[in-house]
């Protein structure tokens, strides 16, 4: 399988939002440098695990979106709570 990249660009709303919680990976260096430069930008994240759990997470940003677009708010976020 072909190694994949995925990035998110942009300091908006969306960005930030796609950035701050959901990331993923099976290369525990670049992993590693994502989760310095989420913390330099002050943004609390958390290793969701190899690049399997991307199908976990990726719908999650959809369903950020929904209040989005129905009410024209985007400052709304998750929050995963750990027991």
């Amino acid at each position: 399988m072909p190694r994949q990249k995925i990035g998110i660009i942009g300091a908006g709303e969306v960005g930030q939002t796609l950035a701050s919680g959901f990331y993923c990976g099976n290369d525990a260096a670049a992993k590693a440098w994502v989760a310095t430069v989420l913390e330099q930008f002050g943004w609390e994240a958390a290793d969701m695990g190899t690049a399997v759990a991307a199908h976990a997470i990726e719908p999650l940003a959809r369903l950020w979106r929904i209040p989005g677009f129905r009410q024209d708010h985007w400052t709304h976020a998750f929050h995963v709570l750990w027991s």
